[in-house]
Formats: structure tokens, C-alpha cells, sequence
């Protein structure tokens, strides 16, 4: 269920801002995520949409226009959106950087 896995991630969140390095430990946490994680075919855009973010490739790079932890990225987003950006890292072919919040309604993912 969503409301549970947002449920858990805000406690992970709450968990990990109050540790000596919140962003560090953010970054292990997403990177083992992403290990854990089947890569499709279609790769980081397809897992991306499978956890529920709405990818859309641009010139830019690949739109996130929707967040299934808006609510705990808004609130944590040194965390949150590190743990993400931990994801990108494991499932990526090729560098990528997260921009947390780079345009209305959507965060972008760079690649390198």
C-alpha cells in the first residue's frame, strides 16, 4: 500500500535527520535500495516509473513529474531526495545527478 511505504519512508527520513550524517547515510540507504532493485528493460526511466515518479525524457535530462514521497521530500529533502539520488547512482549506467525541485512540478535528472 502507498500511505504505508510513505509512511515508512517519512519515518526513515525522521530517523536518519537526526543521525551525526544524515545526508551520508541517506546516500548508503538509496544505493542499497537501487542494488535490491530489478532493472527493466528501459532501465532508470522504467524503474523510476515503476516506484511511481512519471519520468519524461527532454533535452535536459529525464523529468520526475511526479513524487511518491512529496510530502517527506518536501519536508526532508537533504534526505529524501539523497536517498534518491542514492537509487539513481545504483540503477544508472552512467553518471546522473538528482536537481531536487528544478522547475514547476518536476525534479530533473542529469545525465553526464
Amino acid at each position: 500500500d502507498r500511505d504505508d511505504h510513505r509512511a515508512l519512508v517519512s519515518a526513515i527520513a525522521a530517523t536518519l535527520a537526526e543521525r551525526e550524517n544524515p545526508v551520508s547515510e541517506a546516500l548508503d540507504l538509496g544505493r542499497a535500495w537501487g542494488r535490491l532493485l530489478p532493472v527493466p528493460e528501459g532501465g532508470l526511466a522504467a524503474v523510476m516509473a515503476r516506484s511511481g515518479f512519471t519520468p519524461r525524457a527532454t533535452a535536459h535530462g529525464l523529468e520526475l513529474q511526479t513524487c511518491p514521497l512529496l510530502d517527506a521530500a518536501r519536508s526532508r529533502p537533504a534526505v529524501v531526495c539523497t536517498m534518491h539520488q542514492g537509487l539513481i547512482d545504483a540503477i544508472s549506467g552512467t553518471p546522473a545527478t538528482l536537481e531536487p525541485f528544478a522547475g514547476p512540478g518536476y525534479c530533473l535528472v542529469r545525465t553526464q
